[in-house]
């Protein structure tokens, strides 16, 4: 999708079409709702801004894996009681 759009649209708003899209399909995600969707759009600027960056996918993925694990190591430990 990038690379068909790169040659059509400036890199910015190519950033900014991937990130709605990017939030619509976290919808029902964590955190759910307009809070969650506006937390994800903006993450997904920051990826973007990566992948534009990187020239590739590789850093972005990366970087979402590793955001997804503080989540879960952060969900895990509230659910189990530890620190509270």
């Amino acid at each position: 999708m990038w690379d068909g759009l790169g040659s059509r649209l400036p890199k910015w708003s190519i950033i900014l079409i991937t990130a709605m899209l990017f939030a619509g399909f976290h919808l029902y995600g964590f955190p759910s709702g307009g809070m969650g969707m506006t937390m994800v759009f903006v993450w997904g600027i920051v990826l973007g801004i990566l992948r534009a960056r990187s020239g590739g996918m590789l850093v972005p993925i990366v970087t979402h894996i590793g955001a997804d694990l503080v989540v879960f190591v952060i969900l895990a430990i509230q659910a189990a009681g530890i620190g509270a």
